[in-house]
């Protein structure tokens, strides 16, 4: 029992690890980008709608690279799909090979 706690625990710190890291790059990307190109505009070489655009691209770049974050909950549902498929046909094999295999005697048809 304490084992399967433990386990449960460590699964559900997984999952608030990759929620926070998924949620914060949504937050911080726009931030960032205002906060990198502020200086230029406060210089008066960019303008504000350039700021803006630059921001937009900045959160597309980033969601972008983002692709591994956001499919790591479909891409661990793949892996744990094969897995179990593994070990049911490990099994299978198991009892294929414990387990003699029987003929059928065939009927004449007279």
């Amino acid at each position: 029992m304490h084992t399967v706690l433990l386990r449960w625990r460590g699964l559900s710190w997984q999952l608030v690890r990759t929620t926070v890291v998924t949620h914060a790059n949504f937050i911080l990307a726009p931030v960032l980008a205002l906060l990198l190109c502020t200086p230029k505009y406060l210089a008066g070489t960019m303008s504000l709608g350039e700021l803006t655009q630059s921001a937009a691209a900045f959160v597309t770049v980033q969601s972008a690279f983002n692709w591994l974050v956001d499919n790591y909950g479909r891409l661990a549902d793949w892996r744990s799909s094969v897995n179990r498929v593994a070990t049911l046909l490990i099994a299978l094999d198991a009892v294929a090979a414990l387990a003699p295999i029987e003929e059928v005697p065939h009927s004449t048809g007279d």
